[in-house]
């Protein structure tokens, strides 16, 4: 025995003349207008949120190019600790990791890796030696625009 609202003809209609709820459309329950509003809503907030999410982005850079200045610093007083001195500029970060004048005291490499750290945004970082006995050395990321002297620098 069936139920009467079950039952169906060869058009796929049930027996009382009504469609399917898949043909009908009432069981996804959107209309084109409803459809093209959830659209307009979402593609809204996405224009509103990124500025957000990026501007975020760049601050969790600078924050990480700052926690890496600091390792830098650490590891070039570990080099001054154990050389007694600062590298050179010419010799550059690079100091940090190759004993690069068979300095008999040299208990490096004082960064890890293999290659020269790279700040967030793929610069190296800058490393200078000043004459100034204050400031020793210059140590800086270039920011996002890739250039020195600009308020976007990052410094310790």
């Amino acid at each position: 025995m069936m139920i009467e609202g079950l039952k169906r003809n060869g058009n796929g209609r049930k027996a009382n003349g009504s469609r399917s709820p898949l043909q009908s459309g009432w069981l996804f329950g959107w209309s084109p207008f409803e459809v093209l509003l959830v659209v307009l809503i979402v593609a809204v907030l996405g224009i509103v949120a990124t500025p957000q999410v990026n501007r975020y982005r760049e601050q969790t850079r600078a924050s990480s190019a700052q926690q890496q200045l600091q390792r830098l610093e650490r590891a070039l007083a570990l080099y001054n600790l154990a050389l007694g001195r600062f590298p050179s500029t010419q010799e550059g970060l690079r100091a940090l990791m190759e004993n690069l004048r068979n300095d008999q005291d040299w208990r490096g490499p004082y960064v890890e890796g293999r290659d020269m750290p790279k700040d967030p945004w793929g610069q190296y970082y800058v490393y200078r030696r000043t004459p100034d006995p204050e400031v020793r050395f210059v140590l800086l990321s270039m920011g996002p625009d890739g250039r020195e002297g600009t308020d976007d620098d990052v410094t310790i």
